[in-house]
């Protein structure tokens, strides 16, 4: 190889070393930054009111169901509207509630929730979404618990008991069975009124839709101690659109997503009266896109991008050839 060619050569060379021992500098320092950044901003807390009993004098209630929300914080936030002007007294939340089970989303998904929920008493519980795979995590609900909380728990208000049963992964754990069994035996002869919740309805009330539910044999477990205790009424989400069907010989009503999926969007208006329960499926128009962005989307996409795994990888690869590009250098001017 001639001089020339030599030079050029080695001039190249170097300047891929120096371009991409930059580049992955950048990549490096800026996930670092953006990860440092969104772990200082505060977390806020969107707690179940996990054992809490309220309005012990008072009959019957009034409350709205949504689900399914992903935090698709702009058109959610104009269904939560729409179900607030019915001026419920709380709020169930059931589940799918953030993109994915990440500590840096659920950090950012918090803030941006908080701000759609305002001061209103809202009992979510955790969706597929929300919780980590199988396999993926011995403690599925990880980082959900450090913004919402229990995933399966109870409380009251006035005379109707609510119970929570987290069945995020399709399925539910002994000991959570275990505990409802207990709690019920405890708490049900003392309320007029048992009103159940969670995330994937059971596959033996819901049968013919192509979406994953909680299994047969689940299914049946659970409908045995709801039978026992003789449940008012169950609302679940996951479907992404409104079911009324039975289940536990009583109603069970699956609730419109509030912000994912493609269908109507919509929340279940409930009152309980004299032990009488009414339930309205409310569609809300929606004009804007499908998955139209929320205001502070720049921010949730930043650290999406940024701390997320290929992001890495890629300042990794530009630091190997970075490095590798030194060592030609060196080998050719030796």
């Amino acid at each position: 190889m001639s001089d020339k060619r030599r030079g050029i050569v080695r001039k190249c060379i170097k300047m891929a070393a120096w371009s991409c021992g930059v580049a992955a500098l950048i990549v490096f320092l800026l996930s670092a930054l953006v990860y440092y950044w969104n772990n200082q901003k505060k977390l806020e807390h969107i707690s179940a009111p996990a054992g809490k009993m309220f309005c012990p004098d008072r009959k019957g209630c009034h409350f709205a169901v949504l689900g399914d929300v992903v935090v698709n914080t702009a058109l959610f936030s104009t269904v939560y509207d729409a179900a607030l002007k019915e001026e419920p007294e709380f709020v169930l939340l059931l589940g799918d509630i953030v993109p994915r089970h990440d500590q840096q989303i659920v950090n950012v998904s918090s803030r941006q929730m908080k701000k759609v929920l305002q001061d209103k008493m809202v009992c979510p519980i955790p969706g597929n979404h929300d919780v980590a795979a199988k396999g993926e995590d011995c403690d599925h609900l990880r980082h959900y618990r450090t913004l919402f909380g229990s995933g399966s728990y109870f409380f009251t208000y006035g005379d109707t008991l609510f119970y929570a049963l987290d069945n995020s992964r399709l399925t539910f754990s002994d000991e959570d069975f275990a505990q409802m069994r207990d709690t019920l035996s405890l708490l049900r002869p003392l309320y007029r009124n048992f009103v159940f919740y969670m995330h994937a309805p059971p596959e033996t009330a819901c049968p013919g839709f192509n979406r994953k539910m909680m299994n047969e044999k689940d299914s049946l477990k659970l409908e045995a101690l709801l039978k026992e205790f003789q449940v008012t009424v169950t609302f679940c989400g996951h479907l992404h659109q409104y079911v009324e069907t039975r289940y536990a010989d009583a109603p069970l009503y699956v609730v419109r997503a509030s912000g994912q999926g493609d269908f109507d969007w919509g929340y279940l208006d409930v009152r309980i009266a004299d032990g009488n329960v009414v339930v309205r499926d409310v569609i809300v128009p929606w004009h804007g896109r499908r998955m139209t962005l929320f205001p502070d989307w720049e921010e949730f996409k930043l650290i999406q991008v940024c701390t997320s795994g290929a992001f890495l990888l890629i300042g990794g690869a530009l630091l190997l050839i970075s490095l590798g590009s030194a060592v030609a250098l060196k080998f050719i001017e030796e």
